[in-house]
């Protein structure tokens, strides 16, 4: 009796051993699936930011290129600053000259606000059309939203309204230098 007491008892460990084995090599399996599973997204998600920068690395190195140009552009007085000593130094003779900032502001952008500069030149013919053409080049990040170009007063002088908007970055959402 003891002895088939003994015996069921082996039997019985060793049928509890043998699934507990069992249940590790699943378990085991299963963690070797996951793993290969997980290595295939892995691959598959670098192949894909590098595809992604391989793509948008023009369109970086473009936004590189305009981060000198916006980080001089970062407050009212800068913008200001930089269309007037334009004007002196193109030996423009302006007429008036006015400067707003806009008063909606959107705010967690690149470019929350703009400066809006207003200016009313009347000189020569030649020199106030090459400030027109330089003004991109020295204020390369500006628009023109509106400019009227009409006969002068003497000669061969034109009048121009000009009217031009300037960004504002917010440099602290620039990249650092």
């Amino acid at each position: 009796m003891i002895l088939l007491l003994a015996i069921a008892g082996l039997a019985f460990g060793t049928q509890k051993m043998r699934g507990r084995m069992l249940a590790a090599e699943s378990g085991a399996e299963t963690s070797k699936m996951a793993a290969n599973t997980a290595m295939q997204e892995r691959t598959m998600s670098e192949r894909s930011l590098a595809d992604r920068k391989k793509k948008s690395m023009a369109l970086l190195e473009f936004y590189h290129s305009w981060v000198p140009h916006l980080r001089d552009l970062n407050g009212a007085q800068s913008g200001e600053r930089k269309v007037v000593e334009f004007i002196k130094e193109s030996n423009v003779f302006p007429l008036s000259q006015k400067f707003d900032e806009d008063k909606k502001t959107v705010k967690g952008q690149l470019i929350p606000k703009s400066l809006k500069a207003t200016l009313v030149l009347e000189d020569d013919y030649a020199k106030t059309l090459n400030f027109l053409g330089a003004l991109e080049e020295k204020v390369p990040a500006c628009r023109v939203d509106h400019c009227f170009v009409s006969r002068g007063g003497a000669g061969n002088d034109i009048h121009v309204e000009l009217t031009v908007q300037i960004p504002m970055a917010d440099v602290s959402k620039l990249p650092p230098q």
